[in-house]
């Protein structure tokens, strides 16, 4: 990990592919704070100030991630492997009958592109996708936006692998041959030689054609390079060993990304991967760890979240359940199905497994209405989400900020783990055990409003709440406002002409809200909010607050 922080202020980010160990404090000195590189040169930043500065300082200095996309807040289905490639169409747009929000098709691996055997051109597979082309085209005509998996990998037994290698394209051993690697399951467990990417005419092609698929349909490419490359594999820049096993999957990354965001303005796309590489921070949508199909693996999936964003990345997207640990391909719990649920919709991003188990119809249907009103805020709270996520790739804040990063100068608030702010405004306290309870931990500093309750509270205490099955424990930091979209089932139903239909006021207003293309504006004058920007929406203020339109403005005040 090259990059630590302390909520007093400062933090460090040591400039190295080489493995770093950071060793903060021991029992004869719990002051001091050792670090160890496994390598030539020690390059050190500091960084000094509040710790959203300091993050802000950190992905100014080690670059940004790009924007994602809107649709990739809506919802995903992944498809399991073996599962053929009509079979999974039919379930989404089974799915798609049924009025279960969705938007995203994932692929299974492996790739679903290869490389001609003798030629340099990538072509579909087949056996995957029949033409794919007008397959494609037919999914976009039904707004289902599409993600599939590739592989650098060129097959050893073709004519094209001898041309790449007389060319310099492909990673070599210590003689300059091509290196021959054994098969992958991402690349049908074929052996292939590994395409140079540090080679910018290698690389330029991988993007080239990457995108000639978006042209065809496609919205993203997810990446899994599992691959361990072994000492004495060298590539064209002279990278070898450890550093290259850090480089390369970088380079993968970055590559498919410049494929789905080439020409859009601002730069715009996501390359899934549960891959934790090195400047993982500059590349949105990292996808958690596997975990179980119990209430362990929920707690877990949730510490993995806010670790990975508490050392920088900025968007972390889960799976909902686990299809390689179903029993005898039952659903799991119904209550931990939509406890698991509940911490989706307040996450970056989620994705179903298209394993029926797994699915909403594999429940009765008082359960599937619960899970229908979960999902339903999840598609309303999307303008918002879009918003946190915009200013997580400004200034490299992130989305989900456990309690320590949101607010460091409360040490009580440090030792509440298992909660956590959704940007500035929402604080989320998802339910991990069974039962309808749950503690929460409002921040001193602050008053809060109970979502589900439009009650106030002071911050600086605990509260026990009872949470429904179809709900989630979220409060609104007061001062703040929540702008909430229409309810869609898929991002095809969106109008971007009006993309807002409801906004919910925490108090008086004294921020400008967190959403996607904010227009909305709030100035303080003679102890009212008037703010521009509610044209047309409807208003939920608390409960002492009185609202006046006055054409385009709209006055808040206290009531008398």
């Amino acid at each position: 990990m090259p990059f630590a922080w302390n909520p007093k202020g400062w933090g460090i980010y040591v400039n190295s592919l080489e493995r770093v160990m950071h060793d903060p404090g021991t029992d004869e000195n719990p002051d001091t704070y050792q670090i160890f590189v496994d390598g030539p040169v020690f390059d050190l930043f500091l960084f000094a100030g509040e710790v959203p500065e300091i993050f802000n300082q950190y992905s100014s200095l080690t670059g940004r991630a790009g924007q994602p996309p809107l649709w990739a807040m809506g919802a995903w289905l992944a498809q399991q492997p073996g599962q053929s490639t009509p079979e999974f169409i039919a379930q989404a747009e089974a799915l798609r009958e049924a009025q279960v929000p969705f938007d995203v098709l994932a692929f299974a691996q492996p790739s679903m592109v290869h490389f001609q055997a003798d030629k340099l051109v990538l072509e579909w597979d087949a056996d995957r996708m029949d033409d794919a082309r007008r397959t494609l085209g037919s999914l976009r005509e039904k707004s289902f936006e599409i993600s599939v998996p590739s592989f650098p990998g060129v097959p050893r037994d073709s004519v094209l692998f001898d041309d790449l290698e007389d060319r310099g394209w492909l990673l070599t051993d210590d003689e300059g041959a091509a290196f021959v690697f054994d098969g992958v399951p991402e690349n049908g467990n074929v052996r292939f030689g590994l395409l140079d990417l540090t080679y910018k005419d290698a690389y330029a092609f991988w993007v080239e054609r990457h995108h000639q698929m978006v042209d065809e349909g496609v919205g993203a490419f997810h990446s899994a390079f599992a691959l361990d490359i072994p000492d004495g594999v060298n590539a064209r820049n002279g990278e070898t060993g450890a550093l290259l096993r850090e480089l390369y999957p970088l380079l993968l990354r970055h590559a498919l990304f410049d494929a789905v965001s080439m020409n859009k303005t601002p730069t715009e796309g996501v390359v899934p991967s549960t891959d934790l590489i090195m400047a993982v921070q500059r590349v949105a949508w990292q996808k958690t760890p596997p975990a179980g199909n119990d209430w362990d693996g929920l707690t877990q999936w949730l510490r993995h979240a806010l670790s990975m964003q508490a050392s920088g990345v900025v968007a972390v997207t889960h799976d909902l359940g686990n299809p390689l640990q179903l029993t005898d391909n039952k659903p799991l719990d119904a209550e931990l199905y939509l406890r698991m649920l509940g911490l989706c919709v307040f996450s970056a991003g989620f994705t179903f497994q298209a394993a029926p188990a797994l699915l909403p119809g594999a429940y009765p249907e008082d359960v599937q209405e619960k899970i229908t009103t979960l999902l339903q805020l999840r598609y309303r709270l999307i303008p918002y989400i879009n918003g946190v996520i915009e200013d997580a790739v400004r200034t490299g804040l992130p989305a989900q900020r456990m309690m320590a990063l949101a607010y460091p100068d409360d040490a009580r608030a440090r030792e509440w783990d298992q909660q956590f702010m959704l940007g500035p405004a929402l604080l989320v306290a998802p339910v991990l055990q069974p039962g309808a309870s749950v503690n929460v931990y409002l921040p001193e500093g602050d008053a809060w409003w109970d979502l589900n309750l439009n009650q106030r509270y002071e911050g600086g205490q605990v509260l026990t709440i009872d949470c429904a099955l179809d709900s989630v424990p979220v409060f609104g930091r007061e001062g703040h406002m929540l702008c909430l979209g229409p309810a869609i089932r898929h991002m095809g139903e969106f109008n971007s002409a009006r993309i807002l239909d409801e906004v919910w006021m925490f108090g008086m207003p004294m921020h400008n809200p967190v959403v996607m293309r904010n227009k909305i504006r709030v100035m303080q004058m003679q102890g009212s909010s008037y703010i521009k920007g509610l044209e047309g929406l409807k208003i939920l203020q608390s409960d002492g607050l009185e609202v006046k339109r006055r054409g385009a403005e709209v006055r808040i005040s206290r009531e008398r």
